[in-house]
């Protein structure tokens, strides 16, 4: 973005601020969250967790596939593991995807390596995926119908 430039008063005795910094120029979303293609994902991240979940066992009582899956000898917790861990991966996976494409970016543009901090970061996102996968698994199970009106 352009930048207008800085303006500093010199006065005696009085310590002077930047008139007009370069984090001035930005909104407050800019001055804050630097959007990348990784940082809308991962801020678009749980809106697609409960969108491809939401269904997940509800959508099965609905359309009455639930009673045939049960009657093939699949007990109840199996398949609520087996649907969270489904929807799991899919956040995993687009969690991962997101961190590979930082790390080559900042690696190619400042030849910063891996370190302990970063993967930190990569662990708390994945936990944060999991808390979104395990609410919306929750409420799907808990939930008859799919729609609001219900």
């Amino acid at each position: 973005a352009d930048h207008v430039g800085q303006l500093l008063t010199l006065e005696t005795h009085t310590r002077s601020f930047p008139a007009h910094p370069p984090a001035a120029d930005r909104t407050t979303a800019g001055r804050t969250l630097a959007l990348s293609p990784s940082a809308f994902v991962l801020a678009a991240l749980p809106l697609l967790i409960v969108i491809v979940g939401h269904r997940a066992i509800s959508g099965e009582r609905e359309e009455e596939n639930l009673g045939l899956l049960m009657t093939t000898g699949l007990s109840p917790r199996a398949l609520v593991l087996g649907k969270t861990l489904a929807l799991a991966i899919v956040g995993g996976a687009l969690v991962v995807a997101c961190a590979l494409v930082e790390l080559v970016a900042v690696t190619a543009a400042s030849g910063w390596s891996l370190d302990a901090r970063f993967l930190g970061v990569q662990a708390f996102r994945l936990a944060y995926v999991s808390v979104w996968v395990g609410i919306t698994i929750a409420i799907s199970a808990r939930t008859s119908s799919t729609t609001a009106l219900g």
